[in-house]
């Protein structure tokens, strides 16, 4: 397992089907999908282990008492099995082969480069006007602190 994508979520029922209809999409098919429920009294809890049995990919389903976005994800890292965990917020939806570029931005590092980094960061896009959300890269393809990023190029978003 390469990746896992871990979800934090509380009352998300009604948008949590783009990040499960997106992860359909995926070329890409070594990640298990990482539900961390913070606690909602929706209907989380019945969507995702719908999914769960209809899904071309493993779903982890976990509900712990609200507690917080980051406790969240710290349970989700807790309980991942791939080498690399990606952040997929319960309302957002990974574009088509967003996975396979991130797997290979960070395949494309040496082992000796691989290991002075700890992320790969891609841009968000608005899934109605399909434009990007904040500031672009200076580059297609760059390595860079995030300090450069937010103090060298003033990337905001």
């Amino acid at each position: 397992m390469f990746l896992s994508v871990i979800t934090p979520t509380f009352n998300r029922a009604d948008t949590l089907h783009r990040c499960y209809e997106s992860l359909c999409k995926q070329d890409f098919h070594d990640f298990e999908w990482i539900v961390i429920d913070d606690g909602s009294t929706d209907e989380t809890a019945e969507r995702v282990l719908a999914w769960q049995a209809e899904a071309p990919f493993s779903i982890l389903y976990a509900k712990k008492p609200n507690g917080g976005k980051p406790s969240a994800v710290n349970r989700g890292v807790a309980l991942a099995k791939g080498e690399m965990c990606v952040i997929l917020d319960s309302d957002d939806a990974v574009a088509d082969q967003g996975l396979q570029h991130l797997v290979s931005a960070w395949c494309s590092l040496t082992p000796g480069v691989r290991e002075k980094y700890w992320c790969v960061v891609a841009l968000c896009e608005d899934s109605l006007t399909n434009t990007i959300v904040g500031d672009s890269f200076p580059a297609e393809s760059m390595t860079s602190s995030v300090g450069e990023l937010l103090y060298k190029y003033k990337l905001s978003g």
